[in-house]
């Protein structure tokens, strides 16, 4: 039997979608789109040749914005970043999440 996050695909990035490995992307692209129960705009980061983008949530945004040098979402194309998981608490609880480091280009 396939993992759950194979059971119920998601058109955005998902901790699962990593399988433990640390993954450098190029960043592509951030749009405001619809997501969540709510169907609030969020903004969603996509990457160069990648078909998921990732809703960002503030940690991660602020993130880029340190490693592109600028809060302005424009200026992050191109920049290069790193995706991994690690434990964030959560309601309490310590939950899987994806957390954003600098990438080298390569």
């Amino acid at each position: 039997m396939p993992p759950i996050d194979q059971l119920f695909p998601s058109k955005y990035l998902r901790t699962g979608d990593l399988e433990g490995r640390e993954v450098t992307v190029t960043i592509d692209r951030v749009v405001l789109e619809p997501a969540g129960k709510l169907q609030q705009p969020k903004p969603v980061v996509y990457f160069a040749g990648k078909k998921k983008g990732l809703i960002l949530n503030r940690t991660n945004a602020q993130r880029i914005g340190e490693i592109a040098g600028s809060t302005n979402t424009d200026d992050w194309r191109g920049t290069a970043i790193r995706l991994y998981v690690t434990h964030v608490a959560f309601q309490g609880k310590p939950t899987p999440a994806i957390r954003i480091a600098k990438g080298e280009k390569g």
